[in-house]
């Protein structure tokens, strides 16, 4: 793991709670990592519909994560699919919020989620809070951890 001269962490991780395909190339999470902000269709993560979809992001080591940038598909695809995000920093034994966007985003958005300094933890989640009954897709051009170790 290594840290660039702005505390961007890199080399991380991702996973998701599903993946979008449906006859298409599958949307994978390592899209989400893959420092590419500015998508085109075929290189988004994405999940499936799907009550509070996930991803969650692998830092690989124990970070004080100060905020987190998420940036929204630019492409034109469903602008506001990204609403409802609960943010979450972790490890195996604590889970911190560290914010919540009601959102939605519109086309090429940049979404700033700023911790609070005791937000330490491996692992941040990025999580839509579906309305009750709801089903919801998770997509996401990027995003980057700013944080120390």
């Amino acid at each position: 793991m290594v840290l660039d001269s702005r505390n961007l962490i890199v080399g991380s991780s991702a996973s998701m709670s599903s993946v979008f395909s449906n006859g298409y190339p599958p949307h994978l999470a390592s899209y989400a990592v893959d420092n590419i902000t500015d998508c085109i269709y075929t290189n988004v993560a994405a999940t499936q519909r799907e009550e509070n979809p996930w991803l969650r992001i692998d830092l690989g080591m124990m970070f004080d994560v100060q905020h987190v940038l998420v940036y929204a598909r630019p492409d034109g695809f469903e602008p506001g699919r990204t609403h409802n995000l609960l943010t979450t920093v972790s490890n195996d034994e604590q889970n911190h919020t560290c914010g919540f966007y009601p959102g939605p985003t519109d086309l090429g958005d940049r979404i700033a989620v700023i911790c609070n300094n005791l937000t330490r933890g491996r692992y941040v989640t990025l999580t839509i809070q579906s309305n009750s009954g709801k089903k919801d897709i998770l997509q996401v051009c990027e995003i980057k951890v700013f944080g120390k170790p």
